[in-house]
């Protein structure tokens, strides 16, 4: 068996590549473990930006609520769905790849799919995260491989792959008037409190000014409407 692991999280691009090459290299099928629902739909979404056309690529998940057509060569599904299926089934992959590996350390995710998939020549985990303890680490090894491949992300922006990143920490302090008015209140109130808040979006005015043009922004959100409201006021306050 072969294992790639990367702490990089464009793991689906990694991935791409890798099995457009084992196609040409086998005559059977391939598995893409992925560990959620959310991450099949993205890995199809991805594999047809990359340019495939994906006529070989087949999405397993209760959600997508369609017939799955396993006559293709590339299958893609979470371990729920997987672990369903009988252990005949796995007999025809030639090639097994692991997405999120860090997630399979427990034991019982991957002994029915890797145990049965008898005739699985390339078998590989891809992470960002490899897990810290040493018995998760070993678990993973003891099925999939050992580590061949970490890259950080220094080391790719050192290479000029991935552009330059610096962080910036930025500390929002609030009036003390408005701490002690607030301070009882209810986690989920002060959750609510803060990102109604209007204040609160002078600091991304000022983050937003000081880019130079040409540049992109990111944004992100733990609540759709909390980014309804930021995304209001930018438009209102920049579109033009």
């Amino acid at each position: 068996s072969l294992s790639f692991h990367f702490q990089l999280h464009y793991e689906s691009l990694m991935i791409y590549y890798t099995i457009r090459e084992i196609l040409k290299r086998i005559k059977g099928k391939i598995l893409i473990v992925v560990p959620n629902i959310n991450l099949v739909i993205q890995m199809g979404g991805d594999f047809k930006k990359y340019g495939w056309d994906c006529d070989e690529l087949t999405l397993l998940c209760a959600e997508l609520k369609k017939d799955v057509d396993f006559s293709k060569r590339v299958l893609v599904s979470t371990y729920q769905s997987l672990l369903l299926k009988e252990t005949d089934f796995f007999e025809e992959f030639e090639a097994v790849i692991i997405d999120e590996v860090h997630l399979a350390k427990e034991e019982k995710k991957l002994t029915k799919i890797l145990q049965t998939s008898i005739n699985a020549e390339y078998v590989l985990g891809y992470t960002g995260t490899l897990p810290d303890p040493i018995l998760s680490r070993m678990n993973i090894n003891a099925w999939i491989g050992d580590v061949l491949g970490i890259i950080t992300a220094k080391e790719l922006m050192d290479r000029q792959i991935l552009s330059p990143l610096q962080i910036v920490n930025l500390l929002i302090k609030y009036p003390d008037s408005f701490i002690k008015m607030n301070k009882n209140r209810s986690f989920p109130e002060e959750v609510s409190l803060v990102e109604n808040l209007e204040e609160r979006n002078i600091v991304i005015d000022k983050i937003l000014d000081h880019q130079a043009p040409g540049q992109n922004t990111l944004i992100l959100f733990t609540h759709l409407n909390h980014l309804a409201l930021v995304e209001k006021h930018i438009l209102e306050k920049y579109r033009k």
